[in-house]
């Protein structure tokens, strides 16, 4: 079931989901709202875990606490299906949403990329 508590995690793992399964995930809407920024339709969620699968990366900004922003990746598996992510909350009273991007993306594809061989060559 989705986690509303997760949003920029769960983004980028609905991206990875077959569309049957994403479809059915959506379907439960309306989600719970937490701030004034909560995605809680199916059309705002699915428009999300569209840009999320176009580019890589998902950036959820105050959508579970005020002044907290999320940014994930997907940590796909060797046949190239996301079944992981990696994510970090950053305080947007230090950060612009475009510093976190800057600074947070290549180093959580880096990462991402790391642990993909690790799980391919175990």
């Amino acid at each position: 079931m989705w986690d509303a508590s997760l949003p920029a995690l769960g983004h980028v793992l609905m991206a990875g989901l077959p569309q049957p399964d994403l479809d059915a995930l959506l379907a439960q809407a309306p989600f719970p709202r937490y701030t004034p920024y909560t995605l809680t339709t199916r059309e705002e969620l699915s428009a999300a875990v569209r840009t999320a699968h176009s580019q890589g990366w998902a950036l959820a900004s105050e959508q579970i606490e005020l002044g907290v922003c999320g940014f994930a990746v997907p940590v796909p598996d060797e046949h190239g299906r996301v079944t992981a992510a990696l994510t970090v909350s950053v305080n947007l009273a230090r950060h612009t949403e475009e510093e976190i991007i800057e600074r947070f993306l290549e180093s959580l594809q880096e990462v991402a990329r790391q642990l993909q061989a690790a799980c391919t060559t175990s």
